[in-house]
């Protein structure tokens, strides 16, 4: 059986490291996506039951963010960066005015 070359391996471990960034992103961006879209949601909540639900799942989808965003080394003071810090500072406002009802 015939050894790969450096040059191949080198090139299959790139070509991993890219396919494991490009997942990272992606899941970054669905679960920003996600944050985005239930904290938009919360601002139209019928009763606070609701509204109260979609905090929270705001929350989670913004904490794997956070974590997404760890891991692919996104810059800070990226639009990225900046449109998490957003999101949680609207959870954060929004979380403390909850604990003020």
């Amino acid at each position: 059986m015939k050894r790969p070359t450096t040059e191949q391996v080198l090139s299959t471990t790139a070509d991993q490291a890219t396919v494991i960034q490009a997942v990272l992103e992606k899941g970054l961006f669905y679960q920003l996506d996600q944050g985005l879209t239930c904290a938009v949601r919360s601002l139209r909540a019928f009763d606070e039951n609701e509204q109260l639900t979609l905090l929270s799942e705001a929350e989670i989808a913004y904490q794997h963010a956070i974590y997404f965003a760890e891991q692919t080394g996104t810059l800070r003071g990226s639009r990225v960066a900046k449109t998490l810090q957003q999101l949680g500072t609207f959870l954060a406002r929004n979380h403390t005015l909850q604990q003020g009802n």
